[in-house]
């Protein structure tokens, strides 16, 4: 994430061994140009998510 909260770059760190679900993942989160507040100065870079889904 850039020092003005747009994003460079999504990518899956595990899939969730579906194909089609991990593709959809990644359509749907490249959507993501960027983030409603921008880092605050000094935070860790890169910014890592855990998406779970319980169902």
């Amino acid at each position: 994430m850039k020092a003005d909260g747009a994003v460079e770059r999504i990518e899956l760190a595990k899939g969730s061994n579906d194909p089609e679900i991990d593709e959809l993942l990644s359509r749907l989160l490249n959507k993501f140009d960027r983030v409603a507040e921008p880092p605050p100065p000094g935070m860790q870079q890169p910014v890592k998510l855990k998406i779970s889904s319980r169902i």
